[in-house]
């Protein structure tokens, strides 16, 4: 396992926060395992903590809504200030509702919510002027390079530049599986997540223009020089939709705007 301490030098100020920490960021970036790191300190402390992690099924089905969730976190609750750590919280319904009740409950929150479905605009609105955030993403090369040396593997510079540093990646046994892992997990991000919850008409379109922008990494480019390649692809995209794309894909945490 690789500290990321990066972050974890972020957080720290914050566990005692009445604010609700929350970490985001894009899909198999490893927030899971931050929080889980943050939970491992305020343990080493001494610190009571409760780790909810909505991705698994019984958990879903046994706290569904803000009112469940609330009468069992309840059942932990006493003198003693309580760590609670809620994975993939967009899942519950009324999950805002929720939070905004604990943080006033002496108990110190933090949440973790992907791209899916908890969207920086969502939790703004959700949780205003209650919440600070950490956006958290793949591992750095200096991070890939140490994972992959606790894994027996060679990952040079160049295994970087052509991979990435998504964490499963790197555990996949050969290039055929790395290329089938982030394959699918850039259908399931693109397709998925966005095409699906914006309701994307024009696909194929998006598809192109997400293929250019992420292919085009580190270079400099605007709206206008993206609608310009595409029409030199015979792909006619006015520069409107490509500044509503472009947000989009911000939004889930795909891509970032960097001052020049």
């Amino acid at each position: 396992m690789i500290i990321r301490e990066h972050y974890l030098s972020q957080i720290r100020p914050f566990y005692e926060s009445d604010l609700v920490k929350i970490v985001t960021g894009v899909r198999r970036c490893g927030k899971s395992v931050i929080m889980q790191q943050v939970q491992s300190e305020l343990e080493s402390a001494g610190k009571k903590c409760l780790f909810l992690d909505f991705e698994l099924r019984p958990l879903c089905t046994l706290l569904p809504n803000a009112d469940a969730l609330l009468a069992h976190v309840n059942g932990y609750l006493g003198e003693e200030k309580l760590y609670l750590f809620l994975d993939e919280v967009q899942i519950v319904e009324g999950w805002s509702e929720a939070c905004r009740t604990l943080r006033l409950s002496n108990v110190s929150v933090f949440i973790t919510g992907s791209n899916s479905r908890l969207l920086s605009k969502e939790f703004t609105k959700e949780l205003s002027g209650r919440y600070v955030s950490f956006r958290a993403r793949p591992f750095v090369y200096r991070e890939a390079k140490t994972y992959a040396d606790q894994l027996g593997r060679r990952f040079g510079i160049d295994d970087y530049l052509v991979w990435g540093g998504f964490p499963a990646a790197l555990e996949q046994p050969d290039e055929d599986s790395m290329k089938r892992y982030l394959n699918d997990l850039n259908a399931t991000i693109i397709y998925n997540d966005l095409e699906n919850r914006y309701a994307i008409r024009k696909k194929d379109t998006f598809e192109r223009l997400v293929d250019f922008v992420l292919v085009s990494n580190a270079e400099i480019f605007s709206a206008s020089s993206i609608a310009d390649y595409m029409k030199r692809q015979n792909v006619s995209v006015s520069v409107p939709t490509v500044i509503k794309y472009l947000g989009y894909l911000k939004e889930a945490y795909v891509i970032q705007d960097l001052p020049l």
